[in-house]
């Protein structure tokens, strides 16, 4: 297929779009946020969409140039480049620094259009340089252990079909992972408004647990249903091994984290204490390595040994089915929480859910189960006169995290609420008054949000607000 049929498909594509429903995955069963070419293409379509009602949106230009050189779409990338650069408007609301690094891995040693002034790069181009350092690792681990990750994502499928398989998950690791976390009405709160909606707060802020330790509880119970002895993983985030190492054995499971070699002196505490916990700690060289990247060294271990370890890894890495475990597990958050808003009559009930961008806790979680639902009204709140993307803590935990809520942001599915720092410093006083409950200034936002639909709506409605 040649670019110009690429883009009539595409056009076709947008025109066969009337809702929400194949917007964020190409998959039958629709329920997870897995980023394949199929879904990437639909996010195109949306992207291209919203880009025609709002053209001066930046980070949606971004978008654009992004999954077209995730695509290969080199005669699109050029024509957004000049479509971009001849208009004032759109040219001083792009990164063109970041559209010139795309440019050279789109398409290496060319010169751009004459007619788009790209910056110059800081010195000059080695590709295969530039190929070592930009390549992906989920790329090299396809190239790598195609066969074997192929296998992971059949058996990962037989699994997740199985009837019980995440309520298994949920009622064996209430203990670690403290869930479910309440979810308290707010009754005080519905006076001051006299309301006739009632407002809930999905109490994140009662446990503590991070993300790390949350994605290792999983990745072991992944690979007890498997099972397998051993869960090996490279250390490209501390935190998560640490965890890893922590949990593994209440599955059974013995955990080895492969580290590079540098690391063993740099990072000694840290080797220390995954011994401490009865991990092994291994390094992985030789020749056949092609990047420095411990995840590598992992990867080939498991190659020789798949059918005893599982490879585990950490938010936002690595290749299918990886992505599509993390949206998993990341939505159980949001089932648990329409579980126990009909568990207290909410059945029947219009609901909306609320959270902030900046929220501390998984606030794509907790939306990503209702993208697909009609009449469930989703919306974020923001900061006032700031950077929408600014990422919290809690976000830099997934990697890639920021591009998902962006890709959130471009279905339209979900409305975005500017709350200024003085609305929500009032909103946090008044939570803490009258429901005693101490919550972040984001989070504080995100109840303005809610006080707002509540004050303004006269209909039999629920909202639930998360908090962390």
């Amino acid at each position: 297929m040649n670019s110009g049929d690429k883009q009539d498909s595409s056009q076709d594509r947008r025109q066969g779009l009337g809702d929400t429903d194949r917007l964020v995955t190409g998959r039958d069963d629709r329920t997870s946020l897995v980023v394949d070419e199929a879904s990437t293409h639909e996010i195109l379509d949306v992207v291209l969409m919203t880009l025609d009602e709002h053209p001066e949106r930046g980070d949606l230009w971004m978008m654009r140039f992004e999954i077209q050189r995730t695509l290969g779409l080199k005669n699109d990338f050029i024509r957004a480049m000049r479509e971009g650069y001849t208009n004032p408007r759109f040219r001083k609301n792009i990164d063109w620094d970041a559209v010139r690094r795309m440019w050279d891995e789109i398409a290496p040693n060319e010169s751009p259009p004459e007619d788009v002034a790209l910056p110059k790069p800081a010195k000059p181009v080695n590709v295969a340089e530039r190929a070592a350092v930009t390549r992906r690792f989920s790329d090299l681990a396809l190239q790598i252990a195609g066969p074997e990750l192929d296998t992971l994502s059949k058996d990962y499928q037989a699994l997740r079909s199985k009837p019980g398989f995440f309520m298994d998950f949920a009622r064996g690791t209430r203990g670690v992972l403290q869930r479910p976390t309440p979810l308290t009405r707010a009754e005080k709160l519905e006076r001051e408004f006299n309301s006739t909606a009632r407002i809930f707060l999905k109490r994140e802020d009662l446990h503590s647990s991070t993300p790390e330790l949350e994605m290792a509880v999983a990745q072991s119970h992944i690979a007890a249903a498997l099972n397998r002895h051993f869960i090996i993983s490279g250390n490209d985030v501390d935190e998560f091994t640490l965890a890893l190492a922590k949990v593994a054995p209440r599955f059974g499971l013995k955990a080895t984290a492969v580290l590079g070699l540098l690391e063993f002196d740099s990072k000694a505490d840290h080797v220390a204490r995954l011994r401490e916990l009865g991990a092994e700690v291994e390094t992985f060289h030789g020749k056949e390595l092609k990047s420095h990247d411990s995840r590598e060294g992992a990867l080939r271990i498991w190659t020789r040994m798949s059918q005893t370890y599982h490879l585990a890894m950490s938010f936002g890495t690595g290749p299918n089915p990886y992505p599509r475990m993390i949206s998993d597990f990341q939505m159980l958050l949001g089932y648990e929480c329409e579980l126990q808003l009909r568990a207290q009559g909410g059945g029947e009930r219009q609901f909306t859910l609320v959270a902030a961008v900046h929220s501390e806790a998984d606030s794509i979680g907790f939306m990503l189960p209702y993208l697909k639902r009609s009449g469930i009204d989703l919306l974020y709140a923001e900061s006032a006169g700031h950077a929408v993307w600014k990422s919290s803590a809690r976000l830099r935990a997934y990697n890639g995290a920021r591009r998902e809520h962006a890709w959130l942001r471009a279905t339209g599915r979900i409305t975005h609420v500017p709350i200024s720092d003085d609305q929500a410093r009032a909103t946090q006083a008044q939570v803490q008054a009258l429901e005693g409950a101490s919550i972040s200034l984001e989070d504080a936002r995100a109840v303005a949000v809610a006080c707002g639909l509540a004050r303004a709506d006269d209909t039999e409605r629920d909202i639930v607000v998360l908090v962390a």
